[in-house]
């Protein structure tokens, strides 16, 4: 995974409702969000994540896990949070890329791969209240 770490010093209420998958997800999104210039959105935290972007990523993250708990059975669930934000949104990386034992009951990734790439992309995007959202 990478070395960023999302801020959430701010947002200590909304860290609790996040199991490990789902908090890899949130911080891989905030990772490799931009700005509308490319430029890195670093600064931002978990505090500046909607309501509704959360809900979001709550929703998304617990019905994939729920559909691929077999596919997801032994494997290190904040690395799997994080590659399914980056397969999803095709970033280039993600469950097929990873080394073997990763995924225990998906040597390959690709049935994972697959599954993330059904969800469909998830773009992100700075609303008008400098909160982000998902759409």
């Amino acid at each position: 995974m990478s070395e960023y770490h999302l801020d959430t010093s701010l947002a200590k209420e909304t860290v609790l409702r996040l199991d490990p998958f789902t908090l890899a997800y949130v911080e891989a999104m905030f990772w490799t969000l931009t700005d509308d210039d490319g430029g890195s959105c670093d600064h931002l935290g978990l505090h500046d994540l909607s309501v509704e972007g959360l809900d979001s990523c709550l929703d998304d993250c617990r019905a994939f896990q729920e559909d691929n708990a077999a596919l997801l059975e032994g494997a290190d669930l904040r690395q799997a949070g994080h590659d399914f934000w980056l397969t999803r949104n095709h970033h280039g990386c993600g469950y097929w890329d990873r080394r073997e034992g990763t995924y225990p009951r998906d040597p390959g990734g690709q049935a994972l791969t697959d599954a993330a790439h059904a969800w469909g992309e998830a773009n992100t995007y700075i609303g008008d209240d400098n909160l982000v959202y998902l759409s």
